[in-house]
């Protein structure tokens, strides 16, 4: 992947191509949906749940890549 792509990928959560992005384990976070998690509190189920299924696909994504290198 170019660094050109690397900056277009969108936004993990809301799919959106932003200026400046947060790259977690090298997938892309826009600003906005950033402070949307942080301050998503436990007692928002909906919103909680969305963003942790979200976060996971970073998770396990990072966990697959790491199994096909080994034997």
């Amino acid at each position: 992947m170019t660094k050109i792509e690397y900056l277009q990928e969108p936004c993990l959560i809301c799919h959106t191509i932003q200026e400046d992005m947060l790259h977690l384990l090298e997938k892309p976070i826009c600003t906005c949906c950033e402070q949307v998690i942080i301050n998503t509190d436990c007692d928002q189920p909906e919103m909680y749940l969305f963003h942790v299924s979200r976060l996971k696909k970073i998770w396990l994504n990072e966990i697959d890549i790491r199994e096909e290198g080994t034997f």
